[in-house]
């Protein structure tokens, strides 16, 4: 018996409806599945239930690393701790930004093994 890992289909049936509807307004109506009114309003939304000023809409998880590395005011050549076991986008986040990754072993919890720093 095959358990799938992760079942969208699931969750997309409850709010089928209403995801027609948006797939149909942005791709099929407006063409604006890139910025756009739903992004800004996705944004306002999130920030105001964030208790934020601010959200930023992005495509995905790397383009996310990025901008959090980028605020963080780190040099090029910098070093940048990351555990052994991590993703290959964040290896590749860090390196985009002109930093250094450097791997360290991990612990049997799966988290940095802060002797080894």
């Amino acid at each position: 018996m095959k358990i799938p890992f992760f079942d969208i289909k699931k969750q997309n049936l409850l709010i089928k409806e209403e995801l027609s509807e948006a797939i149909n307004r942005v791709i099929h109506e407006n063409s604006n599945f890139i910025l756009g009114k739903e992004l800004n309003e996705f944004e306002k939304s999130f920030a105001d239930y964030c208790d934020k000023k601010y959200c930023i809409g992005l495509g995905n998880g790397t383009d996310a690393l990025k901008i959090a590395l980028r605020s963080l005011d780190i040099n090029p050549n910098d070093e940048i701790i990351a555990p052994v076991n991590t993703a290959i986008p964040t290896i590749t986040s860090i390196i985009e930004i002109g930093a250094k990754p450097v791997l360290v072993d991990i612990k049997n919890d799966y988290l940095i093994d802060t002797d080894l720093i």
